[in-house]
C-alpha cells in the first residue's frame, strides 16, 4: 500500500488541510470537534435527542461563578 494513500489529493503544504490533535480527548480543551471519541473530564453535556449536532459531544455552556 502506497505512503500516500490518504494524503491524494490533498495540498499537504495548506495549513487549512490539516487537522490538529489533542493529548487526548478526555482532556483536550478544542470544543466542536468532530473526531472527539470521549466527552472532557469535569464538563456536563448538552442533549438534545431532537437535535442534530456535528460535534458528538456537546458541551454544555461553562457555568460563571
Amino acid at each position: 500500500m502506497p505512503a500516500n494513500l490518504y494524503s491524494k489529493g490533498l495540498d499537504l503544504a495548506d495549513p487549512a488541510a490539516v487537522t490538529p490533535i489533542g493529548a487526548g480527548c478526555k482532556v483536550c480543551p478544542r470544543e466542536g470537534c468532530s473526531q472527539r471519541a470521549f466527552p472532557m473530564l469535569g464538563r456536563p453535556l448538552t442533549v438534545a435527542p431532537s437535535r442534530a449536532q456535528f460535534a458528538p459531544y456537546a458541551q454544555a455552556a461553562a457555568q460563571r461563578s
